[in-house]
């Protein structure tokens, strides 16, 4: 009787437990701030446990859209942001007490498309999507996607996927766990994940002079436009190398390599693969 009195209050526990968990966040508050910017003026934005957007728009004005959440009263009016608003210069960190469960401070910006836009988070995903000017990414923990960026792009994720869109120069991405992906880009890239695929595709490549693709443990893809030119230098040390484009692959017991050139030869296309496939398609 005593066991069954137990298990019974053990499972009230749990189920108010959980019954706080799907209600959570009880308490949000929003709120939306604006400051002035030059057009081509520098963001940097410092969140350690919530997701960041950034989004340009054709405004010399920065709106910062601010969500607060946390289970109760006392820690939602503990959270906040510390801003710093120039001329030509904007930063925003978001400011959390020493004991906060569950707390969580979203980030929501419009800003000049011309703005040169530094993103650091320790938890939570990020999106930034159409800036003429160039972006930066440092997360811990987290999802990332650039999408119709004009400047160079920097990613470096600790843990999360990473999806590149549109990118209109040169790009540099590294994923400690989790992949990367790439479509329509246009210029040089430089993709490497430790434990993750990497997949390019490109939808120009006259301005492209080197690309560069490794994985230690997960496969790699690369797609190119019809009649580019190339050097492609390809290995895996286990796992197939596949292409349309004919080239004279040699397969071993374990691996695969590639060396040859692909029309002018103009750009080097290094591709490295631990243990994965390798395919490379012109289409």
């Amino acid at each position: 009787m005593k066991t069954f009195a137990a298990l019974a209050l053990v499972a009230v526990i749990l189920a108010i437990v959980s019954q706080r968990v799907q209600a959570w966040p009880a308490v949000k508050h929003v709120v939306t701030k604006t400051y002035e910017l030059t057009h081509d003026g520098v963001i940097a934005v410092d969140d350690a446990s919530g997701d960041v957007s950034v989004v340009g728009w054709d405004s010399d004005t920065i709106e910062l859209t601010t969500t607060t959440s946390a289970w109760s009263d006392d820690d939602l009016q503990r959270l906040g942001t510390r801003t710093d608003a120039q001329a030509d210069h904007f930063s925003v960190a978001a400011e959390y007490p020493s004991h906060c469960f569950n707390c969580d401070v979203s980030l929501e910006l419009r800003v000049p498309i011309g703005a040169h836009v530094s993103i650091e988070t320790a938890s939570g995903d990020v999106v930034i999507k159409s800036l003429a000017g160039p972006a930066r990414v440092d997360s811990s923990s987290g999802d990332v996607e650039c999408k119709d960026i004009g400047g160079e792009v920097h990613v470096h994720s600790s843990s999360g996927d990473v999806t590149l869109d549109g990118i209109g120069s040169s790009v540099d991405a590294y994923a400690s766990s989790g992949d990367i992906v790439a479509h329509r880009l246009q210029a040089d890239a430089n993709l490497v994940a430790s434990s993750g695929s990497v997949t390019a595709e490109f939808s120009r490549f006259d301005s492209v002079h080197a690309v560069r693709l490794e994985s230690s443990s997960g496969d790699i893809s690369l797609v190119v436009p019809r009649g580019v030119g190339f050097k492609i230098d390809a290995t895996t040390a286990s796992g197939s190398i596949d292409s349309n484009l004919h080239l004279p692959i040699h397969d071993r017991d374990s691996g695969a390599d590639v060396t040859a050139q692909v029309g002018d030869g103009l750009a080097s296309v290094p591709l490295r693969a631990t243990s994965g496939d390798i395919g490379i398609t012109m289409r």
